[in-house]
């Protein structure tokens, strides 16, 4: 059974996408040599000290804590507990590095099975707190929903009003923008001298809302 599950871990570290955090690479990896480890000594009890007459059960009760145990612990690395959608950066001068990284990152989290195309959001409100959010499919794809409105919608939900900059990471050859309906959202919720910042595996550029949207609607 550790092997099917070693197995699949080997699948999953080849079929991760850029955007998966390192970190969480890294915790995976050692989590799953920590594992290996106990497993190994499971066996070399099971060899050498079991007495199969009385020890059975407790053999059988050690390999079902760390079957159960590990497939918990993998789980919590993949997929982390949120300690909140904001991060205060009013004492961080490289603002835009964070947006970006933090697009990067919530990229992995994107529910994609239609388009195969990641996108995250990062940004930031004029009280320095950054809100991120990834795009999500649904199959019958009207119900899918931006990476920009997710950002946005988390930087409403925390009763912020107003935003100063907003990061856009992507996959593609080009960097892309966000869409006409997000831009018309972006308009609203900031400036017109908003910074749009748009960027892939290699390269970034920014663009005011106002240059994104020369006449934004306004009721």
């Amino acid at each position: 059974m550790f092997g099917l599950y070693w197995f699949w871990e080997i699948v999953r570290m080849h079929s991760l996408t850029p955007s998966t955090n390192k970190e969480v690479i890294n915790k995976a990896k050692k989590l799953n040599l920590l594992f290996l480890t106990m497993i190994g000594a499971l066996l070399v009890y099971k060899c050498f000290w079991l007495n199969p007459t009385t020890d059975s059960s407790i053999y059988l009760a050690l390999l079902f804590i760390l079957v159960v145990g590990y497939r918990a612990l993998i789980y919590r690395v993949y997929h982390p507990k949120r300690t909140g959608t904001e991060t205060p950066l009013k004492d961080v001068d490289d603002l835009e590095k964070i947006l970006i990284s933090k697009a990067r990152d919530v990229a992995a989290n994107a529910k994609v099975h239609l388009s195969g195309f990641r996108v995250g959001a990062a940004i930031v409100s004029d009280t320095g707190n950054v809100y991120t959010g990834c795009n999500v499919e649904f199959d019958n794809y009207s119900n899918t929903i931006h990476a920009e409105e997710a950002a946005i919608s988390a930087l409403v939900s925390a009763g912020e009003k107003n935003a100063v900059s907003l990061a856009v990471f992507t996959f593609g050859n080009d960097v892309s923008f966000p869409c006409g309906m997000c831009r018309q959202s972006l308009f609203e919720l900031g400036c017109k001298k908003m910074k749009v910042i748009a960027c892939n595996q290699h390269k970034c550029e920014t663009k005011t809302i106002e240059e994104l949207l020369p006449e934004g609607f306004r009721l």
